[in-house]
């Protein structure tokens, strides 16, 4: 009866995600439930293996990638084989020499050796982690699938357990394997990682520690803090680069997020642009110095960091077919490109209290990473995405750092990592309408729990 399962089952391998859906959803339970044992079956004898084939996107996202493919397979009883990550961010742009020559302390680099990493994944130890993980593969010869969760259109119903999208699994993989041979699946999704994200979380696995695997591998390469020591660390995250609104040379607005309907189109007036997640780098320095001036700065070690906005620019100027290519207006933008960073962060760049880290380069990216691990209190905006991810990733309620997340008309939602109110330490802050000294007293009490020592009554102005 199995094998006559098996062999329509193979008949509509070529046919539409939908009709394959539908197949399932016809089947009786018993027919499941052979299907199933199968596998398990194949998997007890080491015939099923999975690796992850992650789209080329941010490194956080193939971290949580990482964490879904790698809890599906190991609790389907399949044998982890590693496949190393790569991030699109291994190749770095230097800071222009306008910006290091107008603010030089800003942009000094410390004592640290990045080329000692060769990307990301070195400096946080994963990709050495995964090896060890890995089972030996030497001689054999596998019957290879990739196997792409985001071409299956999941029931609803399948979504509610976790069990029973295991299930689920197993059963379409077993229609893909090849019982004579040992199988080895890529595992590969997106958008039905991050929806189905908050299924998998109670479910990690123990053997993917990410924030001892990156303590471990600071004892064996040092890295040099970009906060002093003997403070509270306050970290502020600006995300601008490919969300943000290039203001021209001839006083037009053009935004560049794909969020917005008319990106790369012109507007007369910024207010004419439909997105509330656009916050300002301006608002940003104009909350943290009401926040900072609650307190004895001296308390505290602050850094700001941004991708800047080079991104934006080359947005702009990959799209050639816009008006700002005629009357010369291509080459202005491209010299505005060179000042735009000093001029909108200028504020930040001066003052004394505070250290701002512009771009992209590698050494920065291990910055931000080592900042935010070492962490007190982060701020960040809503156009921030990387942040709460590495929360979930390296953090529990127990650790993380004082999340405070500014926003307008619009709260922002992070439920679907599994970030759910275990973690009180947060607070989202409407830009509109917001009460510094509520703020400043909630965060006042973390600290007392977190860095008693640092707190006496000189600890506010």
């Amino acid at each position: 009866m199995f094998q006559k399962l098996i062999t329509l089952i193979k008949k509509i391998v070529r046919r539409p995600v939908w009709a394959v859906m539908n197949l399932y959803d016809s089947l009786p339970f018993s027919a499941k439930s052979r299907a199933v044992k199968k596998f398990d079956k194949l998997a007890e004898e080491k015939k099923l293996f999975f690796s992850t084939s992650i789209f080329i996107n941010g490194f956080t996202d193939q971290l949580c990638g990482l964490i879904f493919f790698y809890t599906l397979g190991t609790r389907m009883g399949m044998k982890y084989l590693f496949s190393p990550l790569n991030s699109r961010r291994s190749h770095f742009e230097t800071v222009s020499e306008n910006t290091a020559a107008e603010f030089p302390a800003a942009h000094k680099t410390h004592k640290n050796d990045p080329d000692e990493y060769s990307d990301i994944y070195d400096f946080i130890g994963v990709n050495n982690h995964l090896k060890s993980l890995s089972k030996n593969s030497t001689g054999i010869e596998f019957n290879k699938i990739l196997f792409d969760l985001d071409q299956i259109k999941f029931d609803n119903r399948i979504l509610q357990s976790f069990d029973h999208f295991i299930n689920d699994l197993k059963f379409r993989i077993i229609r893909q394997t090849d019982i004579s041979k040992q199988n080895l699946f890529y595992f590969r999704a997106l958008p039905t990682m991050f929806k189905n994200f908050r299924l998998i979380v109670s479910h990690e696995t123990g053997d993917l520690p990410f924030r001892t695997i990156y303590e471990r591998n600071r004892k064996e390469k040092g890295w040099s803090s970009a906060y002093h020591d003997s403070a509270i660390n306050l970290m502020v995250h600006i995300r601008q680069g490919d969300t943000a609104v290039i203001k021209t040379p001839w006083n037009t607005y053009i935004p560049v997020w794909y969020k917005i309907e008319g990106r790369l189109h012109e507007y007369e007036s910024k207010e004419d642009i439909d997105s509330f997640e656009i916050i300002d780098v301006d608002e940003f320095y104009k909350f943290l110095k009401k926040l900072l001036n609650q307190f004895n700065t001296d308390r505290f070690s602050s850094v700001v960091f941004s991708d800047g906005f080079k991104s934006a620019f080359d947005l702009i100027n990959s799209d050639k077919e816009k008006e700002v290519g005629e009357d010369g207006r291509q080459k202005k933008m491209q010299e505005l490109k060179q000042t735009y960073d000093n001029q909108e962060f200028k504020k930040f760049l001066e003052w004394t209290e505070v250290k701002t880290v512009l771009g992209e380069e590698k050494e920065k990216l291990f910055d931000l990473i080592d900042s935010f691990i070492k962490s007190d209190v982060v701020i960040i905006g809503t156009q921030q995405k990387m942040i709460p991810k590495l929360l979930k990733i390296y953090c529990n309620p127990e650790n993380m750092p004082f999340l405070i997340t500014l926003y307008k008309k619009k709260e922002p939602h992070v439920n679907y990592l599994g970030i759910g109110p275990e973690f009180k330490h947060r607070m989202n802050v409407d830009l509109d309408d917001y009460d510094i000294a509520e703020i400043s007293e909630r965060l006042e009490n973390f600290l007392n729990e977190r860095k008693p020592k640092l707190m006496s009554p000189a600890f506010r102005r």
